[in-house]
């Protein structure tokens, strides 16, 4: 059954998208899948998994507000990309009717997860340009974590042999390198700081509630 198990100002999130949030994070936080952790684990993820989803699913309504959305064709290219190892969408779905879970809960789930990736991208795309100051700041941020003192030399003589200390001076990026890097990195911290001071608002007003559910096996996260 693909139950709702929270629903945010209205809108549904569903055991489907629990579970596989779970999954996501038990694989990165642990190496294992969800049926091998140990009951403690498989709590924690449970509630990692429900907040992760609540973020989700407000920021996806903040970017419908905001007049962001994806088409129905961009969410069934995303679905023919997700089912090519079930040989195309219908085994894909059938797949999931295995589970009692119905296509549209996959497409709702793409849609939203697509809708959020734009409002994050917009974000980053608004955020000011950085400025020449905090750009050095991060390339010398970025010498001193991999022990070096001051900027690199790459003027190397043609034919004779580099001494041990020049190639080790030599591996750091040159900051004329690295300042595009580094300036793209400083609009996405810029962009992610604007997201998260929004989502502090949207949580503070949003109606969150947890259906009762009928009686059956002890759910992940629950006392």
């Amino acid at each position: 059954m693909n139950t709702t198990l929270m629903t945010v100002n209205g809108h549904p999130v569903s055991r489907f998208e629990r579970d596989n949030v779970m999954q996501e994070i038990a694989l990165g936080e642990h190496e294992k899948n969800v049926h091998e952790l140990e009951q403690e684990q498989l709590q924690e993820v449970a509630g990692m998994a429900m907040d992760k989803l609540l973020v989700w699913e407000l920021l996806a309504q903040a970017a419908a507000d905001d007049g962001i959305s994806v088409a129905d064709a961009e969410v069934d290219g995303e679905i023919d990309r997700m089912a090519a190892p079930f040989d195309g969408p219908e085994g894909l779905f059938a797949k999931l009717a295995e589970a009692g879970v119905e296509p549209e809960s996959l497409k709702r789930l793409v849609r939203r997860d697509m809708t959020v990736d734009r409002l994050l991208a917009r974000e980053v795309q608004a955020a000011p340009e950085p400025t020449d100051e905090a750009v050095a700041a991060e390339y010398e941020s970025y010498l001193e974590q991999i022990g070096i003192s001051e900027p690199p030399s790459r003027i190397i003589v043609p034919g004779r042999p580099e001494p041990a200390a020049a190639k080790a001076e030599a591996a750091p990026i040159p900051r004329a390198e690295a300042e595009p890097m580094i300036r793209d990195a400083l609009r996405r911290r810029a962009g992610s700081e604007a997201v998260r001071a929004r989502l502090e608002g949207l949580r503070e007003a949003a109606e969150i509630e947890f259906p009762e559910l009928p009686a059956g096996p002890e759910e992940p996260g629950q006392d």
